[in-house]
C-alpha cells in the first residue's frame, strides 16, 4: 500500500469518525428536546386565539391546561425564602397591558408541600390540580393603532408531585388582536 492510499484510508476513517460523532450528537439533541417536555402537563390551549376590542377596551385571554394525575401547577404566589418559583404571566406590553387580577376557574389549595420544607419548616404552598382555565384580563391602549396584529403571552411555570419538581419552564402563545375603531 503506498502513501496515498493510506491518506485516503485515514481521511474514510475520519470521515466514518466525523459522521458516527454527529449521528450521536443529533440523538442526544433529539432526546433533550424530548425532556424538555414537562411529563407533568397533559395539554396546554389557548381558548382566545383572536381578541378584538377597542382603544381604552379591556379583553380576556384565556388559557386552560390539563396536569396529570397527582401533579400541581403553583400559583403566582410569592414565597419568602424557601418555596417554589411562583407562575409568572408576561404579555407584549407595546399596545395592552395588564388591567386588574389573573382569575382562576378553580380554586387553589392551599396546602403543607413536603418538596420545600427543610429543617421541619412548615412550607406551605398555593397551587392548582387537574383541569384549570386563567383569564387574563389586558386592557388595549388609548393610542393603539387600529387592525389585525399578532401578539404574545408567556406563562413561566414549575410544577411538582409527591416525588419530583420539574425546573421552571415556559409554554407561550400567540394571539391575533384586531383593534377595533373607537
Amino acid at each position: 500500500m503506498n502513501l496515498f492510499e493510506r491518506q485516503l484510508r485515514v481521511q474514510r476513517g475520519y470521515g466514518l469518525l466525523f459522521l458516527s460523532a454527529f449521528l450521536l450528537l443529533a440523538g442526544g439533541v433529539t432526546e433533550l428536546s424530548a425532556q424538555m417536555k414537562n411529563r407533568h402537563v397533559q395539554s396546554w390551549e389557548l381558548l382566545t386565539p383572536k381578541l378584538s376590542g377597542k382603544r381604552g377596551e379591556t379583553v380576556y385571554a384565556k388559557i386552560r391546561f390539563t396536569l396529570t394525575p397527582k401533579a400541581h401547577l403553583y400559583t403566582t404566589m410569592k414565597y419568602e425564602g424557601e418555596g417554589p418559583n411562583p407562575t409568572e404571566i408576561t404579555f407584549d406590553t407595546s399596545f395592552v397591558q395588564l388591567n386588574g387580577a389573573i382569575e382562576s376557574s378553580s380554586k387553589p389549595i392551599l396546602h403543607f408541600d413536603p418538596n420545600f420544607s427543610v429543617n421541619s419548616d412548615s412550607v406551605y404552598t398555593e397551587y392548582w390540580e387537574g383541569t384549570v382555565t386563567l383569564t387574563i384580563p389586558l386592557k388595549i391602549a388609548k393610542n393603539a393603532k387600529r387592525g389585525k396584529r399578532t401578539s404574545w403571552v408567556n406563562i413561566l411555570f414549575m410544577t411538582c408531585d409527591d416525588k419530583v419538581c420539574i425546573p421552571p419552564m415556559d409554554q407561550r402563545f400567540e394571539i391575533e388582536f384586531n383593534v377595533k375603531k373607537g
